[in-house]
């Protein structure tokens, strides 16, 4: 929901008082709760269920990302369920794409990235990644690169400690870095006018291509 329309909610929810008293707390609660209808409704139970909890105790209680889906949870209601009901319906591969993409603590990831962290080619990267964001698991901010919602985010870090290994999680970690050294690496070598084939000051071993930039030194004789 719009910002504006998230706060009537929880203002239709929890009352005028309750909101005026801490507009900033209102705020920063809509934002934790990403402005989802249904987090929204289920926090708002909680003042009428424990007398006394204000909304800065519920903004406090939500910052705990391993703790935010059971805060959002009650007898009638859990955001988690209304997750569950979207991961139940994914194919094997967007189901592991969507795991994998959560363990990394970043903002948001440019497709080469994701198609690093994946082990896949950018085009079937590109073609999960796609869909993923059309079943709104998945946001594509702008063109190419793409985030979780934080709720989410919390969910998919969650399924991927039940289903994905250390060992998988590490390996699919290790091939995101292994492209960001590359990088990284191609990079520098444009920086300093290195010439192809000449080490550069990122001195190191990859396995990635890397992105590639364009060359700043002389073009070879034809």
């Amino acid at each position: 929901m719009p910002s504006a329309e998230a706060l009537g909610l929880l203002r239709r929810a929890v009352g005028d008082r309750a909101v005026d008293a801490d507009p900033e707390a209102a705020v920063a609660l809509v934002a934790a709760c990403g402005f989802l209808p249904l987090a929204l409704r289920t926090v708002a139970s909680r003042p009428a269920a424990e007398p006394g909890r204000t909304l800065t105790d519920m903004v406090r209680r939500l910052r705990d990302e391993h703790g935010r889906l059971d805060e959002l949870r009650t007898s009638g209601t859990a955001v988690e369920a209304a997750f569950e009901l979207s991961y139940a319906t994914l194919t094997t591969p967007q189901a592991r794409a969507f795991r994998l993409l959560s363990v990394v603590d970043v903002p948001d990831l440019a497709l080469p990235s994701a198609a690093a962290l994946l082990g896949l080619g950018t085009d079937e990267s590109e073609e999960l990644l796609e869909s993923l964001v059309e079943l709104n698991l998945l946001e594509s901010h702008h063109l190419g690169r793409y985030r979780f919602h934080d709720l989410v985010r919390a969910f998919a870090r969650a399924r991927s400690s039940r289903e994905d290994s250390p060992r998988t999680t590490a390996r699919a970690v290790a091939g995101l870095l292994d492209f960001c050294l590359a990088t990284a690496r191609n990079a520098d070598a444009v920086a300093h006018s290195t010439e192809p084939g000449e080490r550069t000051l990122i001195d190191v071993a990859v396995t990635s291509a890397g992105l590639a930039f364009g060359w700043a030194g002389k073009s070879p004789a034809p």
